[in-house]
């Protein structure tokens, strides 16, 4: 079904979310739903666990992706991404209280990066996820206006719209 299928624009977002560095030149493709790549880079096995999930994810495999996120999560306990990512997929889920958790476990890891360095653009924009995932807008909102003060990116800028939508619906 998926055994070769070049996946390439979902790769390179979930590529610059494993390991930024490699990701505009690193092109991958899941076999029989493994990650594979002629030269893969030197990567954590967190890392290759995520990039497998995102390709459950898009065979909308969500336990599956769960699975791999909580893997990924198990090997690297800082992994903000994957705890992100897992947030979303116990939402699509129908687990609030999952998504909670992982939010508060994002905001957590994100206050002691920003603990360290109060100017962190990214770190910013991972706390609002958090934030987001515990339906807390406000911080959320503010949060992501921090970081895209201390950056722009045009994908933080849709999260940004996402989140006040999303609070709008919640009314």
């Amino acid at each position: 079904m998926y055994s070769k299928i070049t996946l390439f624009p979902v790769m390179v977002v979930a590529l610059s979310l494993a390991f930024p560095a490699q990701a505009q030149t690193q092109r991958m493709v899941i076999e029989n739903g493994k990650v594979a790549s002629a030269s893969r880079p030197e990567v954590g096995g967190d890392q290759v666990l995520m990039l497998e999930a995102v390709g459950k994810v898009m065979q909308r495999d969500y336990r599956a992706a769960e699975t791999l996120y909580s893997q990924a999560i198990a090997q690297n306990a800082g992994n903000l991404q994957a705890y992100i990512q897992r947030g979303l997929i116990r939402r699509e889920l129908k687990d609030g209280q999952g998504a909670q958790s992982d939010g508060r476990a994002v905001v957590t890891l994100a206050d002691r990066t920003l603990q360290r360095n109060s100017e962190d653009a990214d770190a910013y924009q991972q706390r609002a996820m958090g934030y987001r995932l515990q339906g807390q807008f406000a911080l959320a909102k503010e949060d992501m206006r921090m970081a895209l003060k201390r950056q722009r990116k045009i994908s933080w800028e849709n999260d940004l719209k996402a989140i006040e939508l999303e609070e709008r619906m919640s009314q």
